[in-house]
C-alpha cells in the first residue's frame, strides 16, 4: 500500500528559498562578472547544481508497505527495510524531533534525510518530509529510522495488521 509524504511548510520554504538563492548567485556570477578567463563562476554553478540535483534525487517521495518490506520510495535507489528486521514501530510525540542535530544529512532542502542525533533518542536515520507527525522504526540491530507518512496512524495500523497476518501464516 502506498502512503504519501508531503513536505511541511518549512521544507517548502527552504527548498524555494535555496533554489532562488542559488539561481540568483549563478546569474549574477556568470552574467555580470567579467568572464575573461574566470572559471570560479562556473565552478560555483557546478557545485550548486550538484547540491540541488543530489538532494532532489535522494529525497523521499512516498512510503510503501508490502507483506515483507517497508519501502522508502525515492527518485533513485529506494530504501528497503525488511519487516523481519523491525523490532518496533511507534509514533513520536509532537516536538520530539525539535533541536535534533544533523550529523550528515539534509535539513529542509526537499525534505529531511540523512543522519541525525537527538538526546534521548540517539543516532537516527531520517527519511522524512516533515518533523511532525513522525514514526520511529527501531530495528533488531538497534538502528533508529524516522519516516513521516501523511497519515501515520493509518500507516501503523496497516503495518500491524500485515505484521500479525504474516506471523499467523
Amino acid at each position: 500500500m502506498k502512503f504519501d509524504a508531503s513536505l511541511d511548510i518549512r521544507a517548502k520554504l527552504t527548498s524555494i528559498g535555496v533554489v532562488i538563492l542559488f539561481v540568483l548567485i549563478m546569474y549574477f556570477q556568470i552574467g555580470w562578472i567579467d568572464r575573461d578567463g574566470a572559471i570560479v563562476p562556473y565552478m560555483t554553478a557546478g557545485v550548486f547544481i550538484i547540491i540541488l540535483s543530489g538532494t532532489f534525487i535522494f529525497r523521499p517521495l512516498y512510503y510503501s508497505l508490502t507483506n515483507q518490506d517497508i519501502i522508502i520510495n525515492r527518485p533513485v535507489v529506494n530504501v528497503v527495510i525488511s519487516r523481519e528486521h523491525i523490532n518496533s514501530i511507534r509514533m513520536l510525540e509532537p516536538g520530539s524531533l525539535n533541536w535534533s542535530l544533523r550529523t550528515f544529512g539534509v535539513g529542509g532542502l526537499f525534505g529531511y534525510f540523512g543522519k541525525f542525533y537527538k538526546s534521548g533518542l540517539g543516532n537516527m536515520t531520517w527519511y522524512a518530509t516533515r518533523k511532525y507527525p513522525a514514526i520511529l522504526l527501531l530495528t533488531n540491530d538497534d538502528k533508529r529510522i524516522v519516516i513521516t507518512p501523511d497519515d501515520p496512524e493509518k500507516f501503523i495500523e496497516y503495518y500491524q495488521q500485515r505484521h500479525q497476518k504474516t506471523q499467523i501464516d
